[in-house]
């Protein structure tokens, strides 16, 4: 069938299939295949790259659309993470806790080619490195929890910086550009 839409869908399709084919490459091979004047394939070739751009479009939002999902699964998945860590931790201290209340572990001895198990009271060292460890354990779920995290950053914008380098390099790279962006913007400002 020789009518405008077949001629269309038949570019169409050669640009899916070749989607780098040039105008003057599908021209060659519709002016083979239908034997019509330019004119003809000037309609036919804008009809047909606005399908396709329309097409093109539709998959680029379905790739985004899979990519945000699966990135969304990812920061899940990291954040039950986070919540199995400050419970691992949790039982931690709990276990070290009931360890320290209890004041007493079990100390073992071989004798005479058998291990023979006591209980007995736990020493003055014994009960600081359990309180350190729970002091150590409470600071990593502080950081976890982000408890160190600072609420704003406050700076006095009239103050003059005496060593802008040291500060440089103090920064990183996002607010570098920041402090950049922010420079030139209040540079075009002052002209």
């Amino acid at each position: 069938m020789n009518n405008p839409k077949t001629r269309q869908q038949r570019i169409l399709d050669l640009l899916k299939s070749e989607p780098t084919l040039s105008y003057v490459d599908c021209w060659g091979k519709y002016g083979v295949k239908w034997g019509k004047k330019e004119n003809t394939f000037i309609k036919d070739w804008k009809k047909a790259t606005e399908e396709f751009q329309a097409y093109q479009k539709k998959i680029s939002d379905k790739v985004i659309e899979e990519t945000a999902s699966i990135e969304i699964e990812e920061r899940k998945k990291a954040i039950s993470t986070k919540i199995d860590r400050l419970a691992g931790l949790e039982k931690q201290i709990k276990r070290l806790e009931d360890f320290l209340a209890k004041g007493k572990t079990l100390a073992y001895t071989f004798s005479q080619g058998v291990y023979i198990s006591q209980e007995r009271g736990l020493t003055a060292l014994e009960v600081s490195k359990i309180e350190s460890t729970i002091k150590d354990i409470r600071a990593e779920i502080s950081k976890i929890e982000g408890d160190y995290a600072p609420n704003k950053f406050e700076a006095d914008i009239n103050t003059t910086i005496k060593n802008p380098e040291q500060v440089l390099k103090n920064l990183s790279e996002k607010q570098r550009e920041s402090l950049l962006k922010l420079a030139e913007e209040l540079d075009q400002d002052d002209e």
